[in-house]
């Protein structure tokens, strides 16, 4: 059986949704974070790497990790990139 298979779905987005509020409330709003994340990506690849962009990079090495070695913290860690890739959709729109 997975490391992965006694987790609820539930519980994998509680914790993801603690660890983003954590997050935030130690480095600050997601949209300003993540678009320095992507300024300084764009700089160093020398490709465009919009805000949204960033966080959707960082779950696709999650989700590499997760095929790699199965971990919990890893899905967890993707579900809190797609809540922050929302906000930083949310904040570009609004």
């Amino acid at each position: 059986m997975s490391k992965t298979a006694g987790n609820s779905g539930f519980l994998v987005l509680h914790k993801a949704m603690e660890t983003v509020l954590d997050r935030e409330e130690k480095y600050g709003n997601a949209a300003g974070l993540y678009m320095m994340i992507s300024e300084v990506w764009t700089s160093l690849v020398g490709v465009e790497i919009k805000p949204q962009m960033a966080p959707i990079l960082l779950a696709s090495m999650k989700l590499c990790r997760q095929t790699i070695n199965e971990n919990p913290d890893n899905l967890i860690d993707v579900a809190g990139y797609a809540e922050v890739a929302a906000r930083v959709v949310n904040a570009h729109l609004g």
